[in-house]
């Protein structure tokens, strides 16, 4: 028989613990939560949250790490203990895989967006202005929002550059009318079919869905388009730089982790200072945290809850396990897990305060409501 070869193991408990830490802590916490917690009621979203995380989400996170450091396996040949369970272990690989995949697309685009930041180091980066090929003319950069403070003709001028102006001449020209007449009879026209109020995005949207994903140019879900050598490149590049950080085991990924853990708080304290520099920031981060207690009954809210839980700690994805199967025997797991649990959820909600505060910037130059804005949440949320 060969001689069995030793595991690895952590150098120290804090690579552990950070590891623990850049594992829940990610998109989830930026995208998935902040949405989840605007549509059920704001603040009062956190009552079933926590309640979650101390029923659910604690128990199963502190049962894989438990489970991974007593038998110091990995998450298929763990279910030696219950062979019965082999197919729970092909399972959560096989969810890690597509997990990794999807992940990396978006680390693909993080990593464009830095390299084109680099290119433009010395200007303005493409996605500040309107003043681009794949910009349309919805895009805006300065606030079309109406004040107290102006005179009806500014006001009907604000009003006019918001519409459609084929439409509206030919609504006024079927009615007999004029723009003279206009500021008396324009609460009798049909001028709201004419509104482009909705349809402004800022010139980052127009960036990302019209120039780095060129969504514009799909008719349906059949038509997926051609391959963006761009981008193409530079998910690529994200995966040898999973390569490089993963090719020694716990050893190389023990050091990144430093970074890799560390590093999104220094970014998202950047973005918070940011964000309560911007007009309208303060509108976001009450459509945020005021509660709106009558969503508790829901149950729905209940559901999100658990949802967000499950998705931001990860039980189940084998991945606990794995870093868990690296401890020393005497690992002082439950201690961990508890500290993981609190910093992540203290995390999101931080995140919240950073993701709203934009939001309520968009919502203010845009002249729409933060919730309408927020909506495109939506589509985040599945991920």
């Amino acid at each position: 028989m060969g001689k069995e070869v030793e595991r690895q193991a952590w150098s120290n408990k804090v690579e552990f613990f950070l590891s623990c830490v850049g594992y829940a802590v990610g998109l989830g916490n930026v995208w998935r939560f902040p949405y989840k917690c605007y549509r059920n009621g704001g603040g009062a979203f956190l009552i079933p949250y926590i309640l979650m995380l101390v029923l659910v989400g604690l128990p199963c996170f502190f049962l894989e790490l438990a489970f991974g450091q007593f038998a110091s396996l990995g998450p298929f040949t763990i279910w030696r203990a219950s062979p019965l369970f082999k197919g729970v272990g092909f399972a959560s690989i096989a969810l890690s895989v597509l997990v990794s995949i999807y992940y990396n697309v978006i680390i693909a685009y993080s990593l464009f967006y830095m390299l084109v930041t680099f290119v433009s180091f010395d200007g303005d980066v493409p996605w500040a202005t309107c003043n681009n090929p794949w910009n349309t003319q919805f895009c805006i950069t300065e606030s079309i929002r109406i004040t107290e403070d102006m005179n009806e003709t500014q006001k009907l001028n604000i009003t006019l550059g918001r519409m459609n102006t084929t439409c509206v001449d030919n609504i006024l020209n079927m009615g007999g009318m004029n723009f003279t007449d206009l500021s008396y009879n324009f609460t009798q026209t049909n001028l709201s079919t004419c509104s482009y109020v909705g349809r402004y995005k800022l010139p980052s949207d127009e960036y990302f869905s019209r120039y780095v994903l060129r969504l514009h140019e799909a008719t349906d879900f059949g038509d997926v388009g051609g391959i963006s050598l761009k981008l193409a490149l530079t998910l690529l590049l994200a995966w040898i730089f999973v390569f490089f950080a993963l090719k020694n085991g716990v050893k190389s990924s023990g050091k990144i982790i430093y970074f890799t853990a560390l590093f999104p708080y220094v970014v998202l304290v950047i973005l918070l200072i940011r964000g309560l520099t911007l007009e309208g920031y303060m509108e976001g981060i009450k459509f945020y945290v005021i509660p709106k207690w009558e969503k508790l009954a829901t149950p729905q809210v209940w559901v999100d809850a658990a949802s967000q839980i499950f998705y931001s700690l990860g039980p189940a994805f084998g991945s606990l396990l794995t870093m868990a199967s690296y401890n020393q025997f005497k690992n002082n797991c439950y201690r961990d897990a508890i500290l993981v649990a609190v910093i992540n959820c203290a995390t999101s909600v931080f995140a919240g305060f950073v993701i709203f505060a934009v939001l309520g910037f968009m919502a203010h130059v845009t002249n729409q409501e933060v919730g309408d804005v927020a909506t495109g949440g939506k589509k985040m949320s599945r991920l």
